[in-house]
């Protein structure tokens, strides 16, 4: 080998080796009892579960017609599989090794499983999907996206459309955010549809920058004079929708971006702006059902409150503040219906009708 082969060679090895791009597999003690969780249960994607997964040998035949529906004929193939081959090493990489699995067969197996995930994601209909969907987004049952790009022609239109519609229910995005340089590939289709969730549009982002400003400049005088600890902040209970709505805290929808969450107090009053996103109900038959979902999901003794800090702080802020918890309870138990507040406005009339007829009785005019 001459120096400048060496040289290449060593250059590769680095450019890979300096990559984050890694699949680690999940630690055994989070995986204990929750194999419905971490192990696919149609379709094993990668060198994980492969060989692992009962099913696998009915599985591999569908694959291997999704190849030909993809690939067509043998040069097609042939050519597409040392496109393959060519990258081993960071498949490899990607899976920390992949030990067990020879060239070939890995090679073979990267081709088969990149086919079918086109396929799942251009054309295997809503009855695949409902199957299917499940295991596409298992942590240990991904592929390393970029190799959608050596098979499909228009990967990027591919992967836009999927994403907007799997993200928003709708077409809104025109293209990936991070197409043109403009962000860092994500390392397979569980992290891209996770990033999706945590970005916002550009007008929504600098609205949003817009008001944080405005917020921090307004809560300069607030942090200095606050004298609570993070120790305290970290125990404080969270308030429920109940009691916000009782402290005099409205709802409001900010976007679909799931760190948007902004906290807006007035004199009286309070909005609370959260992120929504789209949930297919074919699956999940009512809103109880969501609400279980998501109370079900296990962080694992995590807690994200310190993203929100400042959200939380304005929150407390409010909800301690006796003038307006009293402003709120006035609201809430004496306008609850549009006749109290003609009542009062009626009241009110009278009132300032019987002062002038009273005062004019005291002071006629000539």
């Amino acid at each position: 080998m001459t120096n400048t082969e060496e040289e290449t060679s060593r250059s590769v090895t680095v450019g890979i080796q300096s990559r984050r791009c890694k699949l680690h597999r999940v630690q055994i003690q989070l995986r204990q009892d929750k194999k419905q969780i971490y192990e696919p249960v149609v379709v094993p994607l990668g060198p994980y579960h492969q060989r692992l997964h009962p099913q696998s040998h009915l599985v591999e035949p569908l694959k291997n017609k999704l190849k030909d529906i993809d690939c067509g004929d043998l040069t097609s193939k042939s050519f597409f599989l040392s496109t393959i081959c060519v990258r081993l090493d960071e498949i490899r990489y990607f899976y920390g090794g992949a030990d067990g699995y020879m060239d070939g067969e890995l090679a073979e197996m990267m081709f088969r499983d990149v086919c079918f995930l086109i396929c799942y994601i251009e054309r295997l209909g809503v009855f695949g999907v409902l199957f299917m969907v499940r295991d596409m987004f298992m942590l240990e049952n991904q592929i390393p996206l970029w190799l959608i790009s050596l098979i499909h022609l228009n990967h990027n239109s591919l992967l836009c459309q999927y994403l907007s519609y799997n993200n928003f229910g709708d077409n809104r995005m025109t293209q990936l955010p991070w197409a043109n340089g403009r962000g860092e590939e994500p390392l397979h289709l569980l992290e891209a549809v996770r990033g999706i969730s945590f970005i916002l549009d550009e007008t929504q982002e600098n609205s949003s920058n817009l008001l944080r400003l405005v917020k921090k400049c307004n809560n300069l005088n607030t942090r200095k004079q606050d004298s609570r600890t993070n120790w305290q902040m970290m125990n404080t209970p969270l308030w429920s929708a109940t009691d916000l709505k009782a402290k005099g805290v409205h709802f409001r929808r900010s976007s679909y971006c799931l760190t948007d969450i902004k906290f807006e107090s007035f004199a009286w009053y309070a909005e609370l702006h959260l992120p929504f996103f789209y949930i297919t109900y074919s699956l999940l038959a009512n809103d109880e059902e969501v609400v279980e979902m998501v109370k079900s999901v296990d962080t694992y003794g995590f807690a994200g409150d310190c993203h929100f800090r400042d959200v939380n702080m304005s929150i407390e802020k409010h909800c301690t503040s006796k003038a307006r918890t009293w402003m709120a309870e006035l609201i809430n138990t004496n306008f609850r219906s549009p006749w109290t507040v003609i009542a009062l406005a009626a009241a009110t009339l009278l009132l300032c009708l019987t002062f002038i007829q009273t005062y004019f009785t005291i002071n006629p005019t000539n």
